[in-house]
């Protein structure tokens, strides 16, 4: 019984499962610690910041420009408004 167990986990089967219980394990813990310190904070504070940034950048960007052929009808309806 103890060579077909030797000959089971030296196979692979018995390595995976453990390599994908301790990688799974150290990936609980790196998790845990992104949501309960400060590091989920900054992730937020970073957004915010770059949110805020592109309103602000939308808020100062100027307006086009009209079209030249807008431009030019607009001058020919003040003309006729004017009586000229």
């Amino acid at each position: 019984m103890l060579k077909e167990f030797k000959a089971f986990a030296v196979s692979g089967n018995l390595v995976d499962v453990a390599i994908a219980f301790v990688m799974g394990g150290a990936f609980g813990k790196i998790t845990s610690s992104f949501i309960d310190g400060m590091v989920m904070f900054m992730i937020i504070k970073a957004i915010a910041a770059a949110k805020k940034a592109a309103e602000k950048e939308a808020e100062a960007a100027p307006a086009p420009a009209p079209p030249a052929q807008e431009v030019l009808l607009t001058e020919i309806r003040d003309l006729l408004k004017s009586g000229r």
